[in-house]
């Protein structure tokens, strides 16, 4: 199926005096790409929200889904960033990931700042939530939570970990991922932005588990009743660095 023919489309969290919280699909681009056919949030955010000009304060890989700010001009972007990176602004990610995890990891593993780019240095918290013995592989739900924001990171880090999302062409191994979309319909990557939280506000703001994560689960027996985001409450705890490092 083709990224554009998704029935899955962009919605509204809530909107801020100086901003947007919006809910972004898998399959949809941040920016229009010349030559890849693929809606883009950008267009989206213009046409439906009523903004020429929108200002998204960060990315989100194309395969990723959930939540996303998008600033109502260039001064509040700007404030957002400065917020981002002074760490008054927390984002979590739910993580599908192959094999089985235990514990928590604290990753300080260098990696790119931006595609072909230098490596910078890089930390993630990892929680294991829940592992799902199933075929062909045991699969693991985690909760990532980023402490700084490099290209592909969690992706590079759980991969880094020997844990390689579900679904990613990139570093995980495509036969795995084949299987996995034909059995229980898990073809898409394994990644969504299931909350962001604002320290001066302490205000907590969630994205909830698209369709094309929740059926997945619910057949690989991740998720128990038909309140499928209420199997997911993340819980925000005081940062830390654990022992177990990657």
């Amino acid at each position: 199926m083709s990224e554009k023919s998704s029935t899955e489309e962009p919605s509204v969290i809530t909107e801020l005096s100086d901003a947007w919280l919006v809910d972004k699909p898998s399959g949809w681009l941040v920016h229009p790409q010349r030559g890849v056919d693929a809606h883009s949030m950008t267009d989206w955010v213009g046409t439906n929200l009523g903004h020429g000009r929108s200002f998204p304060v960060h990315r989100l890989d194309r395969g990723t889904s959930g939540i996303m700010v998008w600033a109502k001009s260039s001064e509040s972007a700007r404030s957002w960033q400065s917020a981002w990176q002074a760490g008054r602004i927390r984002k979590g990610y739910l993580a599908i990931v192959r094999g089985s995890v235990e514990g928590e990891h604290f990753v300080d593993h260098p990696v790119p700042g931006d595609e072909g780019g230098e490596k910078k240095a890089a930390q993630s918290m990892v929680r294991a939530i829940s592992t799902l013995c199933v075929e062909p592989r045991f699969l693991t739900l985690l909760e990532v939570e980023p402490y700084t924001g490099r290209y592909h990171q969690i992706r590079r880090h759980v991969k880094h970990l020997g844990h390689p999302l579900i679904g990613d062409s990139n570093y995980g191994r495509t036969e795995l991922n084949r299987a996995f979309c034909q059995t229980h319909g898990l073809c898409r990557l394994g990644l969504h932005a299931s909350w962001l939280h604002v320290t001066p506000d302490r205000m907590t703001y969630r994205a909830p588990l698209p369709g094309s994560l929740e059926r997945p689960l619910k057949s690989l027996g991740g998720l128990d009743s038909a309140h499928a985001d209420d199997a997911f409450k993340l819980f925000l705890r005081p940062r830390g660095s654990p022992s177990s490092q990657g």
